[in-house]
């Protein structure tokens, strides 16, 4: 399914967050930051003193997994309980020019 190895995060994954600044740091820290303006707690915690922000790479690898046992489980489940289901699919071809689905 989705890989925490992937290039998804950014290359720009590590620091202090700056909540007003308009560089892209990535996706993982840009929801964080977008995250962060409704929510003062958030902020705070981002902005704040300390080194534990919990926005490493490895805390960030953990999140994803996470994410991606709880979507696989959701999937998996509906799949169990439905009399059928079908599955599409697609493929395009990567740099090298091999077909990859």
């Amino acid at each position: 399914m989705w890989s925490s190895k992937s290039s998804s995060k950014g290359h720009r994954d590590s620091g202090k967050i700056d909540t007003d600044s308009s560089n892209n740091e990535g996706n993982f820290r840009e929801i964080l930051r977008y995250r962060a303006k409704g929510d003062i707690e958030m902020q705070t915690n981002l902005e704040g003193p300390g080194k534990m922000k919990y926005i490493s790479h490895r805390s960030q690898n953990d999140m994803i997994d996470a994410c991606n046992k709880v979507l696989l489980n959701k999937v998996v489940s509906k799949v169990n309980v439905a009399k059928c289901f079908s599955i599409l699919a697609d493929e395009t071809a990567d740099i090298s020019g091999i077909e990859q689905v």
